[in-house]
């Protein structure tokens, strides 16, 4: 609009549209009533801190004041959540326990959230490589030949890591438990029905889970089908010679589009579903301890897990009257009855 599409002069020539003499004429075919001093606000000069100054020191010293504001609110805020944490951390500690998850089942899931967080910072700063964060972290030292090679050992590990999840649940009591649990079952449609129902007041009654909702089925096996992608995908990507050597044309970037979507779909799942259920859900703010520990206290499993603890709190009075042996009992049951020393009759 300033500089005409097919007549682009020197600001110099006469018959230039953004010449000074008809600049006023310029602006005012949009600008009814346009005089000189607003037209030159929206010349070349306007940006250059000679010709501003005064706009230059307020919009430095509102960044300044922008930082320092919003930057103690956000230290402010932090430290609130960081005490509540501590507290209900605390809290949950001195009372009775179930636990839910394996000291190994808890370790894996810490080196999952490093291999994945590390994983989509690495994979998105190759895509997006002028944003702002990205450049933020070449200011910092991570080139791009440090990013490639970082993305790649997490990668490596996000696979070792697979293998041992699979290994310890084919192989320990708590692991067969763990998966045998997460095996779909017909009772988890009927279970999402009814949280429907009780969710839009349909139903007063609220549903009773098993050990594993069908919130946390459906992230699961989410999560194992987006990994074999990633990592069939992923070492496609690593060894693109050794992969096209037989292959069709299309096959290379056709592994590169599932890479790149599979890592939208994973990344945007963990921080709508998953962080919702384990920070943001108001019965968990500031966030579930159980990731730190694979513990939950007797009252929250019984709420969340009505089925799973009842079941749980069945074997063990079976094994106090000596109908049960204790190997034939859960992870769970065992644990809570070793932990307790309870006899057997």
């Amino acid at each position: 609009d300033c500089h005409n599409a097919h007549e682009i002069l020197d600001d110099k020539d006469e018959r230039s549209s953004i010449h000074v003499n008809n600049l006023v004429e310029t602006c005012s075919t949009c600008h009814e009533g346009a005089n000189l001093t607003f037209a030159q606000s929206y010349t070349h000069k306007s940006v250059i801190l000679a010709e501003r100054p005064v706009e230059y020191y307020v919009g430095f010293i509102y960044m300044i004041i922008i930082t320092l504001t919003i930057g103690g609110m956000f230290v402010h805020n932090l430290f609130i959540i960081i005490r509540r944490s501590i507290n209900k951390y605390r809290n949950e500690a001195a009372r009775d326990y179930i636990q839910r998850f394996s000291p190994s089942q808890v370790v894996q899931h810490r080196i999952l959230i490093i291999s994945f967080f590390t994983l989509v910072i690495t994979g998105f700063a190759l895509k997006f490589p002028d944003s702002a964060w990205v450049k933020g972290l070449y200011s910092v030292g991570l080139t791009e030949q440090l990013r490639s090679v970082i993305h790649r050992i997490a990668g490596v590990v996000m696979i070792i890591l697979s293998l041992w999840h699979v290994f310890d649940s084919m192989t320990s009591r708590s692991g067969k438990g763990f998966i045998r649990a997460m095996f779909p079952q017909k009772s988890d449609l009927a279970s999402f029905i009814h949280s429907a129902k009780y969710l839009i007041g349909w139903s007063k009654i609220k549903p009773a889970y098993d050990r594993f909702d069908y919130t946390e089925k459906a992230e699961y096996w989410a999560l194992i089908w987006g990994t074999v992608v990633m990592i069939i995908t992923g070492l496609i990507l690593f060894f693109p010679v050794f992969f096209t050597r037989n292959s069709p044309i299309w096959f290379l970037k056709v592994s590169e589009a599932l890479h790149y979507y599979e890592a939208w779909l994973a990344t945007l799942a963990i921080f709508v579903w998953h962080f919702f259920f384990v920070i943001f859900h108001p019965k968990e703010y500031p966030m579930s301890m159980t990731w730190l520990h694979g513990k939950m206290t007797l009252k929250e499993y019984k709420h969340k897990h009505l089925n799973d603890f009842e079941r749980i709190m069945e074997e063990i009075e079976n094994y106090k009257a000596g109908d049960k042996k204790i190997k034939s009992l859960s992870y769970q049951a065992k644990e809570y009855i070793t932990r307790h020393k309870i006899r057997s009759k």
